[in-house]
């Protein structure tokens, strides 16, 4: 695994998967989020894959290389790398950067130390808040070891209650380390990036009217540009297992395709959460499925993400795995669900 988002970029560009890279946007640090393109033909429909929504799902980012490398159907692919790439750097670095010194962040008391030096401290009953400008950090109190989407939710729940809160992290960009290891994923090593809207908190996959964060502007224009006709967003979530979650628009046109990814992947890759089992997941922040439709796949109703937007152009589905699967199996995993899915909508199609 690249440690960094520059190493990644360094790396799939020494392999020249790609026939042209397009930069969509610069994310708030400067880092490129960037596009790689594989092209079939002006005539050709296109074809998405999204990964890296959030900074610290570092298995779909490398996934996404190793379907860019081995995907021959006869369409345009455009792959988008990481949507979030300072999330995906080491706290330490964003750090670095960030205040122009060489921070070392191995745990909480190292990033209470700098909130010190260089921001204010706010604190609630179980978190901790530094404050620098228009940038926050959340962490939990004391040894607390909490997943992203742990800490998300429990901040959520602090802005719905303090209106103080609510005027102080009002339009900042939130910070929330992974405070816990995950196999093949150090704590402090990935960042999952959120944005403060009044009393809740949206992050890079929320693409509703009132998110006016550049990356998220950037997506959308380029979803709408590219019209694809198949979209694959990978995803990864606290869970051991996989399941694929569709638009709860989509129609007979997925049956197949669906379908025929969880045959696959259970055969080849990994098991697939039960209808129970995704009932209850948080798929996302914020986000839980609205109904299933047997195992290993959920509904949701959302019409404010990629793969419900993109659902105006053709079939769009999210390939979604645990994170607490070995690191290397989870970019197997989403390897297989995407050329099994793929594949199968190539034929259809006569691709």
């Amino acid at each position: 695994m690249s440690e960094t988002y520059d190493k990644l970029i360094e790396d799939v560009m020494s392999k020249k998967i790609f026939d042209r890279v397009q930069v969509l946007a610069k994310d708030w640090l400067g880092a490129s989020i960037v596009a790689g393109i594989i092209e079939a033909g002006e005539d050709k429909p296109n074809i998405l894959i999204s990964a890296g929504a959030h900074g610290d799902e570092a298995a779909g980012v490398h996934a996404a290389v190793k379907i860019a490398e081995s995907l021959p159907v006869s369409a345009n692919l455009y792959v988008v790398l990481c949507r979030d790439p300072t999330g995906n750097n080491p706290l330490s670095l964003t750090l670095s950067k960030m205040f122009e010194i060489k921070a070392e962040i191995s745990g909480p008391e190292d990033i209470h130390a700098l909130v010190s030096e260089y921001g204010e401290h706010l604190e609630t009953k179980s978190l901790r808040i530094g404050v620098f400008r228009n940038v926050c950090v959340v962490y939990p109190r004391g040894a607390a070891e909490l997943e992203t989407l742990e800490i998300s939710e429990e901040l959520e729940k602090e802005l719905k209650l303090s209106e103080e809160l609510r005027e102080v992290l009002d339009r900042k960009r939130i910070l929330v380390p992974l405070c816990k290891e995950r196999p093949g994923t150090p704590p402090y090593s990935k960042v999952r990036t959120f944005y403060a809207i009044g009393d809740k908190l949206v992050c890079y996959d929320y693409f509703g009217e009132e998110n006016d964060l550049p990356e998220v502007l950037a997506m959308k224009k380029f979803l709408n540009k590219i019209k694809p006709i198949l979209t694959l967003d990978l995803h990864e979530g606290p869970s051991g297992k996989f399941c694929v979650i569709v638009p709860g628009a989509a129609d007979e046109a997925y049956s197949d395709v669906v379908f025929t990814t969880i045959q696959q992947v259970e055969k080849h890759a990994a098991e697939c959460l039960s209808a129970e089992e995704i009932k209850k997941v948080m798929i996302d922040h914020g986000l839980s499925v609205s109904k299933t439709l047997g195992k290993g796949i959920g509904v949701i109703e959302r019409r404010e993400n990629l793969v419900t937007l993109a659902r105006e152009y053709g079939v769009s589905l999210m390939l979604w795995t645990g994170f607490y699967e070995d690191f290397e199996k989870r970019v197997e995993t989403l390897i297989v669900a995407a050329h099994s899915a793929a594949y199968i909508f190539a034929a259809l199609h006569g691709l």
